[in-house]
């Protein structure tokens, strides 16, 4: 029982040992990384002072110096000062890093214009006339988009040769471990590993340990090169447009699919939410005018109408006989009731529709029938316009908000599974699919 103590004690010590060279190894890593991020800084504040130096009025002409990282009617002071990248224990330890380098390349957003320029001047759509230039073109929004990712894809490449490194190290200690455990010819003999006595079983343990170490350092270089490779792709002929790029390399630098999917749903939500009492208001609308309005005030005028016109319009004739010389009868002169109750029919159906109440409670003061060419605005807002030309048009526009309700609906069934897959590249094509299906709704009217 002793003896088992003691080699399990002495595997883990040894365990511990290598663990703490392994993290030695890598902290010395991220801090190589950081020197050379830091220096990288270094040197773009440097040149950004050298080209305020050259112009004497961004500064006080009284300074015999500038500091070193100095800005444009920069003075001298804290705020001038070039400071160095902070070495934090979370960047050492946990490889999370609090800061970015600005202008790793060197090239600014006009630089870059110009360099993508002269690489695509297929972009020049009258080689004559420089003021032509295409900047929707796809080699120069495939250009700019290269250029952007530069300093981000170099920063990923020091991890990833970094790490490779690391892995290299940790699997170089695992083969002269094993080389060490063959060379006992008894699984608890003692071999020497430095100054230390190990069993042939204890050193292969620590050397699947170290091996499994070192299989994690590679999935974490193979993480980043999968991060290099799908932002190359987000640049690609792929992604046509900036605003694709962008998405694209939100998704794929970042990871944050949940929180573009979950922006997106709010704003569709949102816009769906407003649409679906504005829809029913108006089928509501609609329905009363088409369906209550006109029918009520078609059958009044047409019972009111018809008991006047025929009172107004009997006449009596003589029907006088040798026989019965006082004879009369009467009859409903037809050219009369004619004339009287097409007057009486229309004025009688536009008083209904006029004293008709909208949704407000408030009189229409429309007629009946009056076609919308009498207006030349919007029929809806126009009060010359008839009633039922005005249902006609808020039936139309209203199809086109449900038409639109129909789009961001099915947006919203798309873009909820966007997330579902663990590839950046697939949740941006997702993500960019869904955005399709509402790209010709004018979400701000």
């Amino acid at each position: 029982m002793r003896a088992t103590k003691k080699r399990a004690e002495s595997i883990l010590d040894f365990i511990l040992a290598f663990t703490a060279i392994l993290a030695l190894v890598i902290g010395i890593a991220r801090i190589w990384i950081w020197f050379h991020a830091n220096y990288a800084r270094q040197q773009y504040s440097f040149q950004q002072g050298r080209l305020v130096a050259g112009k004497v009025a961004s500064y006080d002409s009284a300074q015999s110096e500038l500091p070193i990282g100095a800005k444009e009617g920069c003075l001298r002071g804290e705020e001038c000062t070039a400071k160095p990248m902070q070495l934090t224990e979370d960047w050492v330890f946990k490889g999370e890093p609090g800061e970015s380098v600005t202008g790793f390349v060197g090239n600014t957003a006009d630089q870059i214009a110009a360099m993508c320029k002269a690489a695509h001047p297929e972009c020049l759509t009258d080689p004559s006339n420089p003021e032509s230039y295409d900047y929707s073109c796809a080699g120069y929004v495939q250009c700019t988009c290269e250029k952007n990712i530069e300093p981000a894809v170099n920063g990923y490449m020091l991890s990833y040769n970094s790490l490779i490194g690391a892995k290299g190290q940790l699997e170089k200690q695992v083969k002269q471990l094993r080389d060490s455990a063959n060379e006992c010819d008894d699984p608890w003999e003692l071999c020497w590993w430095g100054s230390w006595g190990k069993t042939a079983k204890e050193l292969n343990n620590a050397a699947n340990e170290l091996q499994g170490t070192a299989n994690d350092v590679g999935a974490e270089a193979a993480t980043i090169a999968s991060k290099i490779s799908n932002m190359q792709t987000c640049c690609s002929a792929a992604y046509p447009t900036r605003e694709q790029q962008d998405l694209c390399l939100l998704l794929a630098s970042e990871g944050l699919c949940s929180s573009a999917v979950s922006s997106y749903q709010q704003i569709w939500q949102g816009y769906v939410d407003q649409l679906n009492p504005l829809i029913t208001a108006a089928d509501s609308e609609v329905g009363v005018v088409n369906n209550q309005i006109i029918p009520t005030c078609n059958g009044d005028a047409q019972e009111s109408c018809t008991a006047s016109c025929t009172t107004d319009c009997t006449k009596t004739a003589s029907c006088a006989t040798e026989e019965d010389p006082n004879c009369t009868y009467t009859y409903v002169d037809q050219a009369c009731y004619d004339t009287c109750y097409a007057t009486c029919y229309e004025n009688t159906r536009n008083d209904c529709c006029q004293n008709s109440l909208d949704p407000g409670n408030t009189a229409y003061n429309r007629n009946c029938d009056t076609p919308a060419s009498s207006c030349d605005d919007d029929c809806i807002s126009c009060p010359a316009c008839g009633l039922s030309a005005m249902a006609s048009r808020i039936a139309a526009k209203n199809q086109t908000s449900k038409n639109s309700r129909d789009k961001l609906n099915a947006a919203l069934t798309a873009i909820s599974g966007c997330c579902g897959t663990k590839d950046p590249l697939q949740q941006a094509t997702c993500i960019n699919n869904a955005i399709a299906l509402v790209k010709d709704i004018d979400l701000g009217s």
